[in-house]
Formats: structure tokens, sequence, C-alpha cells
């Protein structure tokens, strides 16, 4: 009994251990580019100070111009809202940053930033207008499992008519397509049919672009189509936005 005590004591500490371990590495990976990034910050500024100087102007009229459109924007639609008594949703954006990949002979998971990371939910990934992927744990860490990733999953509408299905990962390995699965056998998918977010799974708003759909197969008693994502899986992103729907 004694012995098993022990073991049991001795595992628990190692695996403390471990996630201490991977949350320094993750910090360190992370202060490194902050710095690699603040010496490529000062050599531009010093070499193209004018240049930025003009473009900057230039950005600061135009957002100044996109700025008075969109608070009119806001106002039409907080009125809308109110008129017809719908409750805002509250889903903001987090930015964030790639790490590292979680191992190297994978591409497909990264370990990110996410200062305010609850590890009991799961997290909206999306690189501009298009979905990336979900954000999860291991080890206790946010993790980043992109779209071609066999683990990453979430609820889709496809075509005009907003057939339900899953989106559950790539095709395969060496693979840029993923397929949404568990579509109703009795339902008109057709090539070309758009993909996009649902918002039933509380990880996604609705409407979020995913992909295009480019073949259209029978499986197991359901229809399932393979998807040419919108954002390239075979590229490397360095900075996110993570979806966090603080309802849940």
């Amino acid at each position: 009994m004694l012995l098993i005590s022990f073991f049991s004591l001795k595992y628990i500490f190692n695996f403390n251990v471990y996630n201490e371990i991977l949350f320094v590495q993750n910090e360190i990976r992370l202060y490194y580019q902050k710095q690699i990034e603040i010496i490529e910050s000062t050599i531009d500024k010093h070499f193209n100070q004018a240049t930025l100087i003009t473009s900057l102007k230039n950005e600061n009229e135009e957002l100044k111009i996109k700025n008075t459109s969109l608070s009119y924007l806001q106002r039409e639609y907080n009125d809308l809202l109110k008129l017809n008594k719908i409750k805002r949703t509250h889903q903001p954006l987090i930015a964030s940053r790639m790490i590292s990949f979680s191992s190297i002979s994978s591409t497909s998971k990264a370990w990110i930033d996410f200062k305010d990371f609850n590890s009991s939910k799961i997290y909206g990934l999306v690189y501009g207008k298009y979905v990336a992927g979900i954000v999860s744990q291991k080890d206790g860490q946010p993790i980043a499992i992109l779209n071609k990733d066999k683990s990453c999953s979430y609820s889709v509408i496809i075509g005009k008519k907003a057939i339900l299905g899953v989106m559950i990962g790539g095709v395969s390995k060496i693979s840029k397509n993923i397929i949404i699965d568990f579509i109703p056998p009795w339902k008109n998918i057709n090539v070309g049919d758009n993909v996009k977010t649902s918002g039933l799974d509380n990880i996604f708003t609705a409407g979020i672009e995913v992909g295009e759909v480019i073949k259209v197969e029978n499986i197991r008693g359901y229809k399932q189509a393979i998807v040419e994502p919108y954002l390239d899986s075979g590229t490397i992103y360095k900075y996110f936005y993570i979806v966090d729907n603080k309802e849940r």
C-alpha cells in the first residue's frame, strides 16, 4: 500500500513539473520572438522613417473616414437590436500569435500566446475573415489545432439552404482539403457550394467563411463533402484572432 502511494505521489509530482517546464519553455520562446521583432522594428524605423511617416499619415486619413462610417453603422445596428428586442452576444476577437509548432513532425498544431486562456473552453481561431481552426488545451496550455488536423471539429452550414454538417479535419496529411461529415443523405449538396460556420457549437459566430465544396460522396449512411478551404493550410501564419464567446 505504501509502495502504491509512493508511486502515485511520484507520478503527480512529475506531471506537475512537466507542466511547469512546458509553461516556461513557451514563455522563453515568446520572449525570444518579441526581442527579434523589437530589433527588426528598430532597423526598419531607422532606414524607412520618411516613407513610414507618409504611409501612416495616408492610412490615418483613411481610418478616420472608415471610423465615421463604422460609427454610423454601429448606431444603426444597436437601434435594430433594440427595436427587435434581440440580446446582443458578447464575442470579442483576441489577437494572438504562434509561438512554435507543437512538434517537429507536424504543422497542424501550434502553441500560441493566449494570456486569459481557460482550459475548460474551446475557442474559435480565425485568420482575416476565414476560419483557421480551433483552440483547445494540451497539458493545461493553449494549443491551436488547425483545420487540417483530425482532432479539429466544428459545426458548419453548406450552400444557400444552410444544410448542417460537421467539419472533421483534413482528408490526409498531404492534402490541403478538409472533410464535412454527417450531412443528411436526403439533402442536396453541390460542387461549388459555399461552407460557413453555423454558430450552433458555441465556438464560432455564424457566417465565418470556411471553404468551397469540390466533391460529394456517400459514406456510412451520410453524405460527405470534400472542401477546399479558403485559408491555405500549407502556409505558415504567425498571427491569428481567437473568438471568445463569454456567454458559455
